[in-house]
């Protein structure tokens, strides 16, 4: 009987030990609710977070260039793009959009992107010359070119970067020449 006791009284003491010490230590994970591999459970951070999710304030920054415009930059400047067209060549030749404007994008497959005017040029027929990043659904660079041409009055696509139906380069007459945006198709200036 006496062994009984003894084992009963060791388990005892064994199942009080183990309690405060897992009480007394917390959860060790990612508490940043805007992580991707965020733990409810967690209590104690352990550095380990992921942050993808645009919406973080890890995310919130304003570039001062081309090459600061990430995805995110993109995504949570949506509300500012705009089907209208935008008038690149007034009637009397003068440029309004000019060789390192930038433009934000969302094209008619859902996907954000960003293009940089590297050329526009007169000499021949007011071909436009850019470079374009045009990211995929989650984030990652779907395509990318350092020079994508379109010749007067051609289609774009921004996902290929082919001729497609994202955009329309315009040219009305003589010098007016637009960048006119296709269905489903947004896009916004950004200024530095």
């Amino acid at each position: 009987m006496k062994s009984k006791n003894l084992k009963i009284a060791a388990l005892s003491l064994l199942f009080i030990g183990s309690t405060a010490l897992l009480t007394s230590c917390k959860k060790k994970g990612c508490t940043d609710e805007y992580a991707t591999n965020y733990d409810a459970l967690a209590e104690k951070d352990d550095g380990t977070c992921l942050i993808t999710d645009c919406l973080s304030p890890a995310n919130d920054i304003t570039p001062t260039n081309y090459a600061e415009i990430t995805y995110c930059v993109v995504q949570n400047n949506e509300d500012l793009m705009s089907a209208d067209t935008i008038l690149a060549i007034d009637d009397l030749g003068n440029l309004l959009l000019n060789p390192g404007d930038v433009l934000i994008y969302k094209t008619n497959a859902g996907r954000f992107g960003k293009m940089q005017i590297t050329d526009i040029d007169a000499a021949d027929n007011y071909a436009l010359t850019f470079k374009a990043t045009t990211y995929a659904l989650n984030g990652d660079v779907y395509k990318e070119s350092a020079a994508v041409v379109i010749p007067g009055t051609y289609d774009c696509d921004l996902d290929e970067f082919i001729y497609g139906d994202d955009f329309w380069w315009e040219r009305v007459d003589t010098y007016l020449t637009k960048l006119a945006p296709g269905e489903n198709v947004a896009f916004v200036e950004l200024e530095f």
